[in-house]
């Protein structure tokens, strides 16, 4: 977010613990902003929520929870092929 409206921030680390083939899977937005988990599934609970960690030093990311070290717990439902899109404020 900046003063000028939304805008990509590369290198903001993504951490889901029930992603990808065997869980654990972190990954790291691009230039664009972008980040995949990959095609290997997701593990979720009945509902379709799932923990993502986000973490960029410097930011915060409104609406979550404190996690480990710095990061931010968000809680978002999944639901077949899912795009999300963090906010995170500059501190």
């Amino acid at each position: 977010m900046t003063s000028d409206g939304l805008v990509p921030l590369a290198g903001v680390e993504i951490y889901c613990d029930a992603c990808g083939v065997v869980g654990h899977t972190q990954v790291t937005t691009d230039d664009s902003g972008a980040y995949d988990f990959g095609h290997d599934g997701i593990w979720s609970d009945s509902g379709g929520v799932t923990q993502i960690l986000v973490f960029k030093e410097g930011y915060n990311v409104p609406g979550g929870s404190g996690g480990p070290s710095g990061w931010t717990w968000r809680y978002v439902r999944i639901d077949g092929d899912t795009r999300f899109d963090f906010q995170l404020v500059r501190r």
